[in-house]
């Protein structure tokens, strides 16, 4: 495959755009870059090819300069990300009730490998909506799922303020392999709004330090929280020093 070089020289979206629309891997040169909000969402005359942006990991930075969105995704789907560190500089992300510095809404079929989130005031990444589920022809029951909603793989999330990653209504995201640390209410939070098939496998991870710093008797503080969610699988993971529980 054929990839386009990203030095900073235009805006990340506008690369992004680029790259979809000519079909391209996007590769971000080794740096350290300012940013404000950035997106991937439809538009233009995407190639066929899914998106793969990457980066040599540990060489590039993104750092948030701006005060209400970070890197935005919505409503598209097959987006890779991989080698980049997002870096939250402690500002406030206050566009909407609990953002990450990654947020994707209405997008499945996402991967984030060999990524890490860090210094997040509010979420490290945040799912809403993502997946899909076939309809109540193709199974009995009616929630099979069609696509994933994501992919977290070797990753890293350390000082975010809420948890390092919440969902809601996003299934079988799929965590594996990956480092929560030093984090001030809860390492990975799913949601749904009712009782429902979600799938969400959680294995291989550590998790250490999370607190409980929103208070109360156990709503913060796990390092995985579960709620309204069926099927899903925690194991291999290993968890220490959390302020409540290891699985909720």
């Amino acid at each position: 495959m054929s990839i386009l070089d990203w030095n900073g020289s235009i805006s990340l979206s506008a690369a992004i755009t680029q790259a979809r629309t000519d079909g391209k891997e996007l590769y971000i040169l080794p740096g350290s870059y300012n940013l404000g909000f950035t997106s991937i969402a439809p538009g233009g005359t995407p190639g066929t090819r899914p998106v793969r942006i990457y980066a040599t990991p540990r060489t590039v930075t993104l750092n948030f300069t701006a005060d209400d969105l970070f890197f935005w995704i919505e409503n598209i789907s097959d987006i890779e990300i991989e080698g980049i560190d997002f870096d939250g500089k402690n500002r406030a992300l206050s566009a909407f009730w609990r953002p990450g510095l990654v947020t994707a809404v209405g997008a499945s079929n996402l991967v984030f490998r060999n990524c890490r989130f860090l210094n997040s005031t509010q979420v490290g990444l945040r799912l809403q909506d993502c997946g899909t589920r076939r309809g109540a022809t193709f199974a009995k029951d009616g929630n099979e799922l069609a696509r994933p909603s994501a992919l977290v793989e070797n990753c890293a999330f350390e000082k975010c303020d809420d948890a390092a990653i919440y969902t809601y209504g996003s299934p079988a995201l799929r965590v594996t392999s990956s480092a929560f640390t030093n984090l001030n209410n809860n390492g990975i939070q799913i949601e749904e709004d009712t009782p429902i098939y979600n799938g969400t496998i959680i294995s291989g991870n550590s998790f250490s330090d999370i607190r409980a710093e929103n208070g109360g008797s156990g709503p913060y503080g796990n390092a995985v929280s579960l709620f309204r969610v069926n099927d899903c699988l925690v194991e291999g993971n290993t968890i220490h020093f959390a302020a409540f529980s290891a699985v909720r």
